[in-house]
């Protein structure tokens, strides 16, 4: 294994930061924001929806399972609600339903209007169902059009059109922000409310962090971080988001917190229950602190199951991956019995993230004879590329060029692989044997290049973090000890450093193999770990290997180090 410097022409942090987003300073710092009359057909929404109000018509809102479709349905619920009037809210059930709107749902809607927002944009039977049954349909989506439009009245989609669009990259919390402002121009505290939900949808859904969703998020995070030090928080942030906090214990709160605490809580409802959406949007739209609280006890709960689940069902896959020989196979096409279908999505990134490939995995659908799978990419890989090849051979199948969601007979399994399989053919996957780093740092320099990168934050999709390789890290006892081990099952392990500390997730035997050396080499991500007052910087290992001399050529030993630190 070689470690590589990607791009050698970086010599600082915003060196890394702009090689990697292909962004400039400008726009990573100050990025531009979108007008929402530039985006295509949204005040034709806005009109509709206010003419709807005046009429007193019934609205309805359709809604989607996850963090973005959660979060979605909270801004229309808030928007709707100060209009004045109460919309019906209907999230799909995962399992028994599946994904957005489809027929069996549409009974429940009292003619009027209704709004899918994050899905729908494929729904073409369920919305002339809608139509026929005297419904004006407006369709708020996101995702890739699959054919013709569908005959909704009014469709807010910046993929149909995206010349016509002054940005094409919202999620579907981003859309329904957007709409909000239109309908509320002037009332700044409510658009600040309603930012805060559209930021978690914007970084859960993985979305890119460039132009509009950048000034969102920015903006998002920075009235989010005074949730617990501020005494009117609750007027700038829904009373039930506060109360998920609360449980989820998050401080500083940036949008690492938002990827591995809030957006999982919130996502868990609708992986371990049928109905689970409803509880985590009855968490975000709760009146009160306490109620949110009370409700995202339940998350919290939910998502420490989905865990345990999850953990259980990887390793059911790996066995199915070398009983079938499929570690080699691009893209990786899994299939795994009775598996529970709100644990495909996070588990298919795994498998791509280990694999380094683009993955689906499929477990037995509710609809006998079918498999349903969920996809993820992998590198710059458009998995659409994949769907499209494979269509002719499925029962349904949609997405965008990250994650995708399909259908297929069991029959046609076999055929669908192989339609992926020569659609990959054509295009090189990165080597997977080398570890890549931006730049070489000091470790003296930790705390210094942590601050720089907060200048560039918020990091996600499109802006990933910098990798950075330390050399010759001296490790420094604390209470005796150099490391700790980590992990229901001690897998993990921590290394102190000098004024910050090295987590190795997942390789603590393999520090213990390498003979626990006290003087390292480390590649991984600089980072902060927030723990209830304080923090320390760390570094997130993704490769190490022991400094085998010091700068002099010294070996070192635990009296060399222990004499180089100080200690004795």
């Amino acid at each position: 294994m070689a470690w590589k410097q990607r791009n050698e022409s970086c010599k600082t942090v915003s060196d890394a930061v702009c090689a990697l987003s292909g962004l400039s300073e400008s726009e990573l710092l100050h990025p531009v924001y979108t007008p929402p009359q530039e985006i295509q057909n949204l005040s034709l929404a806005a009109e509709a929806i206010r003419e709807a109000v005046q009429r007193k018509e019934n609205i309805s809102v359709m809604g989607d399972y996850d963090a973005d479709g959660v979060t979605a349905s909270s801004i229309l619920y808030f928007a709707l609600e100060k209009l004045g009037t109460v919309p019906y809210v209907r999230l799909p059930k995962r399992m028994s339903e599946g994904y957005g709107l489809n027929p069996s749902i549409i009974p429940e809607f009292k003619p009027g209007l209704l709004i899918t927002v994050d899905n729908g944009i494929a729904a073409h039977d369920a919305i002339e169902q809608a139509k026929a049954n005297g419904l004006k349909v407006i369709v708020l989506d996101h995702h890739l059009p699959q054919g013709d439009l569908p005959s909704a009245d009014i469709i807010v989609d910046p993929h149909v059109e995206p010349a016509n669009n002054g940005f094409e990259h919202y999620c579907g919390a981003g859309l329904a922000y957007k709409l909000a402002e239109l309908l509320f121009p002037c009332d700044s505290q409510f658009l600040t409310k309603m930012q805060t939900l559209a930021t978690i949808g914007t970084i859960a859904d993985s979305v890119p962090l460039v132009g509009d969703n950048r000034f969102l998020v920015q903006n998002g995070l920075v009235t989010m971080k005074k949730w617990r030090s501020s005494s009117t928080a609750e007027q700038s942030i829904p009373a039930g988001l506060i109360g998920l906090l609360q449980v989820a214990d998050v401080y500083d709160i940036d949008e690492t917190d938002i990827g591995y605490k809030i957006g999982p809580m919130i996502n868990a409802a609708g992986r371990m229950r049928d109905d689970g959406a409803a509880l985590a949007f009855r968490t975000l739209t709760a009146d009160s602190i306490e109620r949110g609280v009370l409700l995202a006890t339940e998350l919290q709960t939910l998502n420490e199951a989905r865990k345990e689940e999850t953990a259980k069902y990887e390793a059911v896959i790996e066995e199915v991956i070398e009983r079938d020989c499929l570690a080699f196979t691009q893209p990786m096409c899994v299939f795994v019995e009775n598996m529970p279908e709100g644990l495909v999505g996070i588990l298919t990134g795994r498998i791509a993230e280990k694999y380094k490939t683009p993955a689906f995995l499929f477990t037995n659908s509710s609809e006998k004879g079918q498999l349903k799978g969920s996809g993820r990419s992998y590198g710059d890989f458009n998995l659409m590329n994949l769907v499209n090849a494979a269509m002719p051979f499925l029962v349904r199948g949609g997405g965008h060029a990250g994650a995708a969601g399909i259908s297929v007979t069991e029959e046609n399994y076999g055929a669908m692989v192989n339609a992926m399989t020569e659609q990959m053919q054509s295009y090189e996957l990165p080597e997977t044997d080398d570890v890549y780093y931006d730049l070489t740092v000091k470790s003296s320099d930790i705390s210094h290049v942590y601050a720089e990168l907060q200048k560039f934050a918020p990091f996600g999709q499109n802006v990933p973090r910098p990798v950075f390789q330390v050399n010759d890290i001296l490790l420094s006892p604390r209470g005796g000890n150099t490391s700790k081990r980590m992990g229901k099952h001690f897998e993990h392990i921590k290394l102190f450093g000098r004024g910050f500390s090295i987590i190795c997730f997942g390789m603590a035997e393999e520090y213990v193999k390498s003979g626990s050396p006290l003087s390292l080499d480390v590649i991984g991500m600089i980072s902060q770990n927030a723990f209830r007052y304080s923090s320390e910087t760390q570094i997130e290992a993704v490769a190490f290997k022991e400094h085998k001399t010091d700068r002099k050529g010294r070996p070192t030993s635990l009296r060399d180090a222990l004499i180089r630190n100080g200690t004795i």
